[in-house]
Protein backbone atom coordinates (compact mmCIF):
# COMPACT_ATOMS: atom_id res chain seq x y z
CA UNK A 1 0.00 0.00 0.00
CA UNK A 2 2.94 2.24 1.01
CA UNK A 3 4.31 1.61 -2.14
CA UNK A 4 1.33 2.35 -4.21
CA UNK A 5 0.73 5.64 -2.54
CA UNK A 6 4.30 6.84 -3.16
CA UNK A 7 4.02 5.84 -7.14
CA UNK A 8 1.11 7.62 -7.07
CA UNK A 9 2.58 10.59 -5.11
CA UNK A 10 5.49 10.48 -8.02
CA UNK A 11 3.37 10.63 -10.78
CA UNK A 12 1.15 13.44 -9.62
CA UNK A 13 4.40 15.64 -9.07
CA UNK A 14 5.80 14.45 -12.21
CA UNK A 15 2.99 15.40 -14.19
CA UNK A 16 1.79 18.74 -12.58
CA UNK A 17 5.30 19.74 -13.85
CA UNK A 18 3.52 20.86 -17.28
CA UNK A 19 0.73 22.58 -16.15
CA UNK A 20 1.25 26.20 -16.92
CA UNK A 21 0.61 28.94 -13.97
CA UNK A 22 -2.62 29.50 -14.55
CA UNK A 23 -3.91 26.22 -13.70
CA UNK A 24 -2.01 26.57 -10.80
CA UNK A 25 -4.04 29.90 -9.87
CA UNK A 26 -7.46 27.99 -10.51
CA UNK A 27 -6.61 25.24 -8.32
CA UNK A 28 -6.04 27.46 -5.47
CA UNK A 29 -9.53 29.56 -6.58
CA UNK A 30 -11.28 25.77 -6.53
CA UNK A 31 -9.49 25.25 -3.23
CA UNK A 32 -11.09 28.78 -1.71
CA UNK A 33 -14.11 28.34 -2.71
CA UNK A 34 -14.84 24.88 -1.48
CA UNK A 35 -13.17 25.64 1.89
CA UNK A 36 -15.86 28.52 1.65
CA UNK A 37 -18.73 26.00 0.95
CA UNK A 38 -17.82 23.36 3.41
CA UNK A 39 -16.98 26.07 6.46
CA UNK A 40 -19.76 24.71 8.38
CA UNK A 41 -18.45 20.81 8.37
CA UNK A 42 -14.99 22.09 9.07
CA UNK A 43 -16.21 24.18 12.42
CA UNK A 44 -17.43 21.18 13.20
CA UNK A 45 -14.73 19.05 13.15
CA UNK A 46 -12.62 21.13 14.94
CA UNK A 47 -14.79 23.90 16.60
CA UNK A 48 -12.26 25.72 18.65
CA UNK A 49 -9.33 25.68 16.69
CA UNK A 50 -11.11 26.49 13.49
CA UNK A 51 -13.08 29.47 15.27
CA UNK A 52 -9.41 30.87 15.45
CA UNK A 53 -8.01 30.57 12.46
CA UNK A 54 -10.99 30.64 10.09
CA UNK A 55 -10.36 34.06 8.08
CA UNK A 56 -6.49 33.58 8.05
CA UNK A 57 -7.25 30.40 6.56
CA UNK A 58 -9.33 31.80 3.37
CA UNK A 59 -6.87 34.69 2.84
CA UNK A 60 -3.63 32.82 3.03
CA UNK A 61 -4.60 30.68 0.17
CA UNK A 62 -4.62 33.38 -2.58
CA UNK A 63 -1.75 35.79 -0.35
CA UNK A 64 0.46 33.22 -1.87
CA UNK A 65 -0.80 33.72 -5.09
CA UNK A 66 -0.35 37.11 -4.59
CA UNK A 67 3.10 37.46 -3.20
CA UNK A 68 4.40 35.77 -6.43
CA UNK A 69 3.94 37.27 -10.26
CA UNK A 70 3.71 33.71 -12.23
CA UNK A 71 5.17 30.37 -11.27
CA UNK A 72 8.14 30.54 -9.18
CA UNK A 73 9.67 27.27 -10.59
CA UNK A 74 10.95 27.16 -14.11
CA UNK A 75 12.89 30.14 -13.86
CA UNK A 76 16.36 30.68 -15.14
CA UNK A 77 18.45 32.42 -12.21
CA UNK A 78 22.28 31.90 -13.60
CA UNK A 79 23.03 31.70 -17.02
CA UNK A 80 27.32 30.97 -17.48
CA UNK A 81 29.03 30.60 -21.00
CA UNK A 82 31.28 27.59 -20.87
CA UNK A 83 32.15 28.36 -24.82
CA UNK A 84 30.93 29.28 -27.00
CA UNK A 85 27.69 27.61 -28.51
CA UNK A 86 27.50 25.77 -24.88
CA UNK A 87 26.17 26.88 -22.15
CA UNK A 88 24.90 26.30 -18.57
CA UNK A 89 21.72 27.63 -16.90
CA UNK A 90 20.75 27.07 -13.26
CA UNK A 91 16.88 26.26 -13.41
CA UNK A 92 14.38 26.82 -10.18
CA UNK A 93 13.01 23.34 -9.10
CA UNK A 94 10.57 22.26 -6.84
CA UNK A 95 11.56 19.86 -4.06
CA UNK A 96 9.30 17.50 -4.79
CA UNK A 97 6.78 15.56 -2.62
CA UNK A 98 6.47 17.09 1.23
CA UNK A 99 5.27 15.45 4.65
CA UNK A 100 3.65 17.36 7.03
CA UNK A 101 3.51 17.04 10.73
CA UNK A 102 1.91 18.84 12.88
CA UNK A 103 0.01 18.51 16.53
CA UNK A 104 -2.41 21.72 16.02
CA UNK A 105 -3.45 24.71 14.72
CA UNK A 106 -5.50 23.26 11.17
CA UNK A 107 -4.93 25.94 9.53
CA UNK A 108 -1.67 24.71 8.54
CA UNK A 109 -3.32 22.56 6.12
CA UNK A 110 -4.18 24.96 3.36
CA UNK A 111 -1.47 27.18 3.99
CA UNK A 112 0.90 24.19 2.70
CA UNK A 113 -1.76 22.77 0.22
CA UNK A 114 -1.28 26.42 -1.08
CA UNK A 115 1.97 26.63 -1.14
CA UNK A 116 2.63 22.95 -2.79
CA UNK A 117 0.60 24.06 -5.67
CA UNK A 118 1.91 27.37 -6.67
CA UNK A 119 5.21 25.98 -6.31
CA UNK A 120 5.31 22.56 -7.66
CA UNK A 121 5.06 20.31 -4.25
CA UNK A 122 2.65 17.81 -2.68
CA UNK A 123 1.11 18.02 0.86
CA UNK A 124 0.21 15.88 3.76
CA UNK A 125 -2.66 15.40 5.62
CA UNK A 126 -5.74 12.79 5.28
CA UNK A 127 -7.00 12.77 8.82
CA UNK A 128 -8.33 16.12 8.62
CA UNK A 129 -11.12 17.07 6.92
CA UNK A 130 -9.76 20.13 4.83
CA UNK A 131 -7.45 17.38 3.24
CA UNK A 132 -10.45 16.02 2.09
CA UNK A 133 -12.20 19.16 0.76
CA UNK A 134 -8.55 19.95 -0.51
CA UNK A 135 -8.29 17.24 -2.78
CA UNK A 136 -11.88 17.41 -4.11
CA UNK A 137 -11.46 20.77 -5.21
CA UNK A 138 -8.57 19.81 -6.89
CA UNK A 139 -10.28 17.24 -8.69
CA UNK A 140 -12.39 19.47 -10.50
CA UNK A 141 -9.37 21.53 -12.24
CA UNK A 142 -6.17 19.52 -14.39
CA UNK A 143 -4.20 19.47 -11.10
CA UNK A 144 -3.80 15.30 -10.54
CA UNK A 145 -6.08 14.22 -8.08
CA UNK A 146 -3.05 12.59 -5.87
CA UNK A 147 -1.12 15.93 -5.58
CA UNK A 148 -2.00 16.10 -1.62
CA UNK A 149 -0.35 12.82 -0.40
CA UNK A 150 1.76 11.41 2.22
CA UNK A 151 4.64 10.11 0.86
CA UNK A 152 7.55 12.61 0.47
CA UNK A 153 11.00 13.78 -0.43
CA UNK A 154 10.81 16.89 2.42
CA UNK A 155 9.58 16.52 5.78
CA UNK A 156 8.65 19.68 7.72
CA UNK A 157 7.27 19.22 11.22
CA UNK A 158 4.77 21.81 12.76
CA UNK A 159 4.96 20.24 16.11
CA UNK A 160 6.34 20.20 20.11
CA UNK A 161 9.96 20.58 20.70
CA UNK A 162 9.87 16.79 21.46
CA UNK A 163 8.43 15.57 18.43
CA UNK A 164 10.30 17.83 16.11
CA UNK A 165 14.18 16.41 18.27
CA UNK A 166 13.03 12.68 17.80
CA UNK A 167 11.70 13.74 13.89
CA UNK A 168 15.29 15.75 13.34
CA UNK A 169 17.11 12.24 14.90
CA UNK A 170 15.01 9.36 13.47
CA UNK A 171 14.14 10.45 10.16
CA UNK A 172 15.77 9.38 6.94
CA UNK A 173 14.30 11.85 4.98
CA UNK A 174 15.79 15.75 5.01
CA UNK A 175 14.05 17.61 7.25
CA UNK A 176 13.38 21.52 7.36
CA UNK A 177 12.54 23.53 10.65
CA UNK A 178 13.34 24.10 13.74
CA UNK A 179 12.81 22.09 17.20
CA UNK A 180 14.25 24.97 19.55
CA UNK A 181 12.27 28.34 19.76
CA UNK A 182 14.57 30.26 22.67
CA UNK A 183 14.79 33.17 21.75
CA UNK A 184 16.09 36.77 24.17
CA UNK A 185 16.13 40.66 23.65
CA UNK A 186 19.45 42.01 24.89
CA UNK A 187 18.97 45.74 26.65
CA UNK A 188 21.85 47.72 25.82
CA UNK A 189 23.29 50.58 28.40
CA UNK A 190 22.48 53.05 25.68
CA UNK A 191 18.82 51.84 25.21
CA UNK A 192 15.78 54.33 24.73
CA UNK A 193 13.34 53.63 28.11
CA UNK A 194 10.00 53.81 26.12
CA UNK A 195 11.86 51.81 23.42
CA UNK A 196 13.21 49.33 25.90
CA UNK A 197 9.84 48.72 27.72
CA UNK A 198 7.72 48.36 24.04
CA UNK A 199 10.44 46.20 22.44
CA UNK A 200 10.80 43.58 25.14
CA UNK A 201 6.66 43.47 25.97
CA UNK A 202 6.30 43.11 22.77
CA UNK A 203 8.76 40.38 22.23
CA UNK A 204 7.34 38.33 24.90
CA UNK A 205 3.28 38.86 24.54
CA UNK A 206 3.07 40.96 21.11
CA UNK A 207 1.46 38.24 19.38
CA UNK A 208 1.19 35.28 17.56
CA UNK A 209 3.41 34.46 14.99
CA UNK A 210 2.66 33.18 10.98
CA UNK A 211 -0.58 35.55 10.90
CA UNK A 212 -2.49 33.86 13.50
CA UNK A 213 -4.58 35.97 15.77
CA UNK A 214 -4.62 34.13 19.83
CA UNK A 215 -6.07 36.74 21.61
CA UNK A 216 -6.42 36.61 25.61
CA UNK A 217 -8.08 39.03 28.04
CA UNK A 218 -6.95 42.71 28.11
CA UNK A 219 -5.20 43.22 31.64
CA UNK A 220 -5.27 46.94 31.58
CA UNK A 221 -2.24 49.61 30.93
CA UNK A 222 1.26 48.63 31.38
CA UNK A 223 3.28 50.69 33.52
CA UNK A 224 5.39 51.92 30.54
CA UNK A 225 2.75 53.90 29.33
CA UNK A 226 1.99 52.49 26.18
CA UNK A 227 -1.21 51.91 26.25
CA UNK A 228 -4.01 48.91 26.53
CA UNK A 229 -2.38 45.80 25.63
CA UNK A 230 -3.46 42.40 25.45
CA UNK A 231 -2.00 39.54 26.34
CA UNK A 232 -1.42 36.89 23.59
CA UNK A 233 -0.33 33.79 22.63
CA UNK A 234 3.02 32.81 24.67
CA UNK A 235 3.49 29.96 23.11
CA UNK A 236 4.42 31.65 19.79
CA UNK A 237 8.23 30.00 17.96
CA UNK A 238 9.67 33.83 18.09
CA UNK A 239 7.97 34.91 21.65
CA UNK A 240 11.04 35.77 23.85
CA UNK A 241 12.31 33.46 26.95
CA UNK A 242 15.17 35.37 28.00
CA UNK A 243 15.70 38.82 29.24
CA UNK A 244 19.18 40.33 28.61
CA UNK A 245 20.19 43.40 30.17
CA UNK A 246 22.93 46.06 30.90
CA UNK A 247 24.05 46.29 34.53
CA UNK A 248 24.26 50.23 34.07
CA UNK A 249 20.29 49.99 33.72
CA UNK A 250 19.67 48.61 37.03
CA UNK A 251 18.58 51.53 39.12
CA UNK A 252 16.90 53.46 36.09
CA UNK A 253 15.18 51.33 32.80
CA UNK A 254 15.24 47.86 34.93
CA UNK A 255 12.82 48.69 37.61
CA UNK A 256 10.43 50.17 34.82
CA UNK A 257 10.46 47.50 32.74
CA UNK A 258 10.26 44.85 35.87
CA UNK A 259 7.07 46.78 36.42
CA UNK A 260 5.42 46.17 33.04
CA UNK A 261 6.36 42.88 32.76
CA UNK A 262 4.76 41.80 36.16
CA UNK A 263 1.72 43.71 35.47
CA UNK A 264 1.39 41.11 32.38
CA UNK A 265 1.60 38.03 35.16
CA UNK A 266 4.71 37.69 33.86
CA UNK A 267 6.96 35.59 36.02
CA UNK A 268 10.84 36.88 36.34
CA UNK A 269 13.75 34.28 36.79
CA UNK A 270 16.15 36.94 38.22
CA UNK A 271 19.87 36.49 38.12
CA UNK A 272 21.39 37.60 41.59
CA UNK A 273 21.86 40.90 40.16
CA UNK A 274 18.63 42.16 38.93
CA UNK A 275 17.02 40.53 41.63
CA UNK A 276 19.18 42.89 44.03
CA UNK A 277 18.41 45.97 41.83
CA UNK A 278 14.58 45.14 42.63
CA UNK A 279 15.17 44.36 46.62
CA UNK A 280 14.24 47.58 47.71
CA UNK A 281 11.33 48.92 45.56
CA UNK A 282 7.75 47.81 46.56
CA UNK A 283 7.83 45.06 43.61
CA UNK A 284 9.63 42.78 45.97
CA UNK A 285 6.92 42.51 48.10
CA UNK A 286 3.97 43.29 46.40
CA UNK A 287 4.99 41.15 42.78
CA UNK A 288 2.69 37.79 43.16
CA UNK A 289 -0.02 36.35 41.26
CA UNK A 290 -3.70 35.97 42.13
CA UNK A 291 -2.44 32.45 42.47
CA UNK A 292 -0.34 33.68 45.28
CA UNK A 293 2.92 32.51 43.37
CA UNK A 294 5.60 35.18 43.36
CA UNK A 295 6.76 36.35 40.39
CA UNK A 296 10.05 37.17 41.40
CA UNK A 297 12.17 34.00 41.64
CA UNK A 298 16.06 33.25 41.52
CA UNK A 299 16.78 31.58 38.39
CA UNK A 300 18.66 28.55 37.55
CA UNK A 301 21.37 28.34 35.07
CA UNK A 302 18.82 25.96 33.18
CA UNK A 303 16.43 28.50 32.86
CA UNK A 304 18.89 30.28 30.61
CA UNK A 305 18.11 27.03 27.64
CA UNK A 306 14.34 26.64 28.90
CA UNK A 307 12.06 27.13 26.07
CA UNK A 308 9.10 28.07 28.89
CA UNK A 309 6.22 28.32 26.53
CA UNK A 310 4.05 30.57 29.26
CA UNK A 311 4.62 34.02 31.08
CA UNK A 312 7.84 33.21 32.19
CA UNK A 313 10.77 35.26 31.59
CA UNK A 314 14.47 34.37 32.43
CA UNK A 315 16.74 37.37 33.60
CA UNK A 316 20.33 37.59 32.90
CA UNK A 317 22.64 40.94 33.46
CA UNK A 318 25.75 41.21 31.53
CA UNK A 319 28.49 44.26 31.61
CA UNK A 320 29.11 44.16 27.82
CA UNK A 321 27.48 43.98 24.44
CA UNK A 322 30.14 41.51 23.65
CA UNK A 323 29.09 39.13 27.02
CA UNK A 324 24.86 39.57 25.62
CA UNK A 325 26.15 37.58 22.34
CA UNK A 326 28.81 35.49 24.38
CA UNK A 327 25.26 34.23 26.38
CA UNK A 328 23.31 34.14 23.66
CA UNK A 329 25.61 31.89 21.55
CA UNK A 330 25.67 29.45 24.29
CA UNK A 331 22.06 29.11 25.11
CA UNK A 332 19.68 30.35 21.89
CA UNK A 333 18.36 28.19 19.58
CA UNK A 334 19.60 31.33 17.09
CA UNK A 335 15.74 31.58 15.99
CA UNK A 336 14.79 35.21 16.57
CA UNK A 337 16.89 37.51 18.65
CA UNK A 338 16.31 41.50 19.29
CA UNK A 339 18.34 44.29 20.56
CA UNK A 340 17.03 47.74 22.18
CA UNK A 341 17.55 50.22 20.09
CA UNK A 342 18.91 48.42 16.96
CA UNK A 343 16.75 45.99 16.61
CA UNK A 344 12.65 45.19 16.23
CA UNK A 345 10.97 43.40 18.42
CA UNK A 346 10.76 39.48 18.13
CA UNK A 347 7.16 39.42 17.16
CA UNK A 348 8.05 41.10 13.58
CA UNK A 349 10.10 37.53 12.57
CA UNK A 350 7.20 36.24 10.65
CA UNK A 351 7.01 35.54 6.93
CA UNK A 352 3.22 37.27 6.92
CA UNK A 353 4.61 40.17 8.75
CA UNK A 354 7.45 40.43 6.20
CA UNK A 355 5.29 40.47 3.79
CA UNK A 356 6.21 36.98 2.25
CA UNK A 357 2.62 35.77 2.51
CA UNK A 358 1.97 32.26 4.05
CA UNK A 359 4.69 30.53 5.66
CA UNK A 360 5.55 26.50 5.61
CA UNK A 361 7.72 27.47 9.26
CA UNK A 362 10.91 28.96 10.10
CA UNK A 363 14.14 27.10 9.54
CA UNK A 364 17.55 27.34 11.35
CA UNK A 365 19.04 25.21 9.63
CA UNK A 366 22.49 26.12 7.25
CA UNK A 367 20.47 24.82 4.16
CA UNK A 368 18.88 26.53 1.09
CA UNK A 369 15.63 27.67 3.25
CA UNK A 370 16.58 29.87 6.20
CA UNK A 371 14.22 32.17 8.47
CA UNK A 372 10.50 32.19 7.74
CA UNK A 373 10.39 29.41 4.42
CA UNK A 374 7.91 30.41 2.25
CA UNK A 375 7.28 29.42 -1.43
CA UNK A 376 10.71 30.66 -2.32
CA UNK A 377 11.88 28.32 0.55
CA UNK A 378 10.32 25.48 -1.34
CA UNK A 379 12.11 25.79 -4.56
CA UNK A 380 15.39 24.08 -5.62
CA UNK A 381 17.77 24.38 -8.64
CA UNK A 382 18.75 21.88 -11.60
CA UNK A 383 21.03 22.61 -13.87
CA UNK A 384 21.06 22.33 -17.52
CA UNK A 385 23.36 22.18 -20.11
CA UNK A 386 22.82 23.14 -23.64
CA UNK A 387 25.15 23.17 -26.74
CA UNK A 388 24.33 24.29 -30.28
CA UNK A 389 27.70 23.38 -31.40
CA UNK A 390 27.45 21.02 -34.30
CA UNK A 391 28.14 17.26 -33.43
CA UNK A 392 27.93 18.57 -30.12
CA UNK A 393 29.79 19.22 -27.04
CA UNK A 394 32.23 16.85 -24.75
CA UNK A 395 33.85 17.41 -21.56
CA UNK A 396 37.22 15.10 -23.55
CA UNK A 397 37.75 18.32 -25.46
CA UNK A 398 38.37 20.82 -22.27
CA UNK A 399 41.49 20.70 -20.55
CA UNK A 400 45.03 21.70 -21.07
CA UNK A 401 47.55 20.77 -23.87
CA UNK A 402 47.95 20.59 -26.67
CA UNK A 403 44.39 20.65 -29.36
CA UNK A 404 42.52 21.37 -26.06
CA UNK A 405 39.69 24.01 -25.63
CA UNK A 406 39.24 26.02 -22.33
CA UNK A 407 36.29 26.81 -20.56
CA UNK A 408 35.29 30.47 -20.72
CA UNK A 409 33.00 30.83 -17.61
CA UNK A 410 31.35 34.16 -18.60
CA UNK A 411 28.64 35.15 -16.57
CA UNK A 412 25.45 36.07 -18.48
CA UNK A 413 23.50 37.19 -15.23
CA UNK A 414 20.13 37.29 -16.84
CA UNK A 415 16.66 36.16 -15.07
CA UNK A 416 13.99 34.45 -17.90
CA UNK A 417 11.40 32.44 -17.82
CA UNK A 418 11.58 28.43 -19.46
Amino acid sequence: MAELIARTAKEAFDASQLLPASERHNALLAIKAALKQHKAEVQEANRLDVETFKDSMLHGVLDVDRCSSGRPDGQSRLRQKLDDGLELKRITYPIGVLLVIFEARPEVIVNFAALAIKSGQESSNKKKIMSNIIQQAIATTSIPATYIQSIHDLLIPRASNALVKNIQKTSKIAVMGHADDLCAVYVDEFADEAKAVKVVLDSKVGGPSCGASRTGDCLGTDAGGIGPTQLTYTAACNSAETLIIHSSLHSTVWPKLAAALLARSIVLRCDPRSLEALSSSSLATNATLPSGEAQLVPSTEQDYSTEFLELILAVKTVDSLSEAITHINRHSSHHTEAIVTESSPNSFADGFRYGFGTEVGVATGKTHARGPVGLEGLIIYKYVIRSSVVGGSGTAEYGTGPRLESYSHVNSDTSTTL
